[in-house]
């Protein structure tokens, strides 16, 4: 474990109860006096000079707001016996490397407990299985050194924000039960973040991954119902979701810009929000059981292909600036929204928009080779067996693309496959 000491790098050698050993380059030593203290008023007088440094080990139960808030001379923290740690207790404690989570009773770390220092790993493990453990908002924020975070405990709650603009590359959550899932803004703009895992949870909170960049594949449990708003956005090299065949909400904007997203399951999602996965490189999409798919829910998202369920019910501008080659899907659309937005896109969408008996030239048929004249010459019942039809985005495009070869396509697609 490496302590930052005055802009030079030791690592941690040995412990002893009044003192720290650390041994740097070559045969340097250095040792570090461990004074008990529960707040900046406890400290020795000889020990509050400039440049003094010296470690700390607390033993109160509940450690006191602001207890040691700007103390820029602790370098080492052991937490013993302690139940709470307040809000902004090491808060500014901008030279803190190491803190060890001595404690079996630990329940509470609170509001910015230890934001802004310069830990670089935070270990919590609790012994008893039944005891709940909270987190407070901000509480490990702005680390820019913390690279590893393990918790394992019976219960956990976190709040927003609680690992936010960091340094981490490793997060694994242990616990029994979450108390409200994922938080927002969880991880928001921890560029390094590659490795996250975590026990079931129910909810991705919103920007909880905001602008992690170097995320590239996230697992998401099948006890996950909902992704909210924004979960992902921009995370430029996100490739895979997977696991998540619980989920049946994608909120707006949950995927937007991930633009190297090539893979994610969504069969059984039933709602798909606005710009929920614009800006995605998906190519293939099925969506089997979803009842409604909003506006710009999957522009400009690469796909080919894409499969959906008898019951969609689909935005006009769902599937804006696609490059697609074929399309299954009821004839279900909702008709032009009055919004400005969509009044400003109307007459890019003027060809793609075959979806009434006007512009049936445009349609194919898939089974069994049924024309459109055929088609509507069915009675009504029989009308409705006919589940799908091929789309295509532009006229010039349709002799070049053979009915033969679509088929063919289509029947390498199955609901199941497409995105695990």
């Amino acid at each position: 474990m490496q302590v930052h000491v005055r802009n030079e790098s030791f690592i941690l050698a040995k412990i002893e109860p009044d003192h720290v050993v650390l041994r740097g380059e070559g045969e340097k030593t250095l040792q570090i006096e461990l004074v008990n203290a529960n707040n900046n008023s406890e400290i020795p007088q000889r020990l509050q000079k400039k440049d003094a440094v010296y470690g700390v080990r607390t033993t109160a139960e509940d450690l006191e707001e602001n207890a040691f808030l700007w103390n820029a001379n602790i370098i080492f923290v052991i937490i013993t016996d302690v139940v709470s740690i307040h809000a902004r207790a090491f808060k500014y404690a901008t030279n803190v490397s190491v803190v060890i989570f001595d404690s079996p009773f630990l329940e509470f770390i609170e509001t910015c407990a230890f934001m802004y220092t310069r830990i670089q790993s935070v270990y919590i493990e609790s012994y008893n299985p039944d005891q709940q453990l909270t987190i407070g908002e901000k509480a490990f924020a702005n680390n820019l050194y913390l690279k590893d975070i393990t918790i394992i405990t019976g219960s956990l709650k976190l709040f927003d924000e609680v690992f936010s603009n960091t340094g981490v590359q490793r997060i694994r959550l242990s616990f029994l039960h979450s108390d409200g899932g994922l938080p927002p803004r969880m991880c928001a703009n921890c560029k390094s973040l590659t490795n996250f895992e975590a026990s079931p949870f129910e909810v991705v909170g919103s920007y909880c991954f905001e602008q992690c960049t170097s995320l590239e594949r996230f697992y998401i449990p099948e006890e996950c119902f909902a992704v909210a708003k924004c979960a992902f956005i921009m995370c430029d090299n996100l490739k895979k979701v997977y696991g998540n065949k619980g989920t049946r909400l994608i909120e707006t904007g949950a995927f937007l810009g991930c633009a190297s997203l090539t893979q994610i399951f969504l069969g059984g999602v039933l709602k798909i929000g606005t710009r929920a996965l614009k800006g995605t490189n998906l190519l293939h999409l099925a969506l089997p059981n979803v009842l409604s798919v909003s506006k710009s829910a999957f522009e400009s998202a690469g796909l080919i292909t894409a499969l959906l369920g008898p019951r969609a019910t689909i935005h006009v501008s769902a599937f804006d600036y696609n490059p697609l080659v074929c399309m299954v899907l009821p004839n279900q659309f909702i008709s032009d929204c009055n919004c400005q937005e969509c009044e400003t896109k109307r007459p890019f969408r003027k060809s793609i928009k075959p979806y009434n008996p006007a512009n049936i030239k445009r349609l194919f048929f898939l089974q069994h080779g049924i024309s459109p004249q055929t088609f509507f010459l069915m009675p009504f019942k029989k009308r409705q067996s006919v589940r799908a039809f091929f789309l295509c985005n532009q006229k010039s495009a349709i002799p070049t693309v053979p009915i033969e070869l679509i088929c063919m396509v289509l029947s390498f697609l199955t609901w199941q496959n497409i995105g695990e």
